[in-house]
């Protein structure tokens, strides 16, 4: 019998590999969000490797933010227009997806476990 826990968990993880796939692919294209790795390089002591590490955990943890907040946004998008129809196929996960440029079903499992944990 499959445990509701266990199903929480497996969405987070494969969620989080999400993130990383899109780190690793920032990285690739030789991206690197400023502020981020001068604080990684601070929090390593200099140590490049270190730094690099830490920038990619920092880097995760942003994206986590920017969807909640984009979700947030929507939110109170959605709050305003209480008195409209809303629109089809415009929800939360649309706006994440347009942020972050990917499939809006690859971020469900996202914002599934950021409703649970926030």
């Amino acid at each position: 019998m499959i445990k509701a826990n266990d199903v929480h968990s497996a969405e987070q993880r494969l969620s989080e590999e999400q993130l990383y796939d899109f780190v690793a692919e920032e990285l690739a294209q030789g991206e690197k969000r400023t502020g981020l790795w001068l604080k990684a390089l601070e929090n390593s002591e200099g140590i490049e490797d270190r730094a690099k590490a830490l920038y990619i955990k920092y880097r995760v943890q942003s994206l986590k933010d920017e969807i909640l907040v984009a979700a947030g946004e929507k939110a109170e998008q959605t709050k305003k227009k209480t008195a409209e129809k809303p629109p089809k196929g415009d929800g939360a996960g649309q706006v994440v997806a347009e942020v972050l440029g990917v499939s809006a079903w690859l971020i469900l499992p996202l914002l599934i476990i950021a409703s649970l944990i926030y």
